[in-house]
């Protein structure tokens, strides 16, 4: 008896274990996404920033200065 519930422990050990896995992969692929979100509206209010304080200022932004701010990078 003791030989089959050390059987069945191990056999219920795999799926267990790829279960976990597939969660884990799954949180940290969501915490990921929404990082990255929150970094691109961080990014766009920046802009915003800096376009709203500029023409408090009476600058015009010239044709290099937006096309900089419009640039998006890559943040990895």
């Amino acid at each position: 008896q003791e030989d089959g519930i050390i059987i069945v422990a191990t056999l219920l050990l795999f799926p267990t274990t790829a279960a976990l896995y597939g969660v884990f992969r799954m949180f940290f692929a969501a915490k990921e996404a929404v990082e990255k979100k929150a970094m691109a509206r961080g990014r766009q209010a920046e802009r915003e920033r800096i376009r709203k304080e500029f023409a408090e200022r009476g600058v015009a932004l010239t044709p290099e200065m937006e096309r900089i701010l419009s640039r998006e990078y890559d943040a990895g």
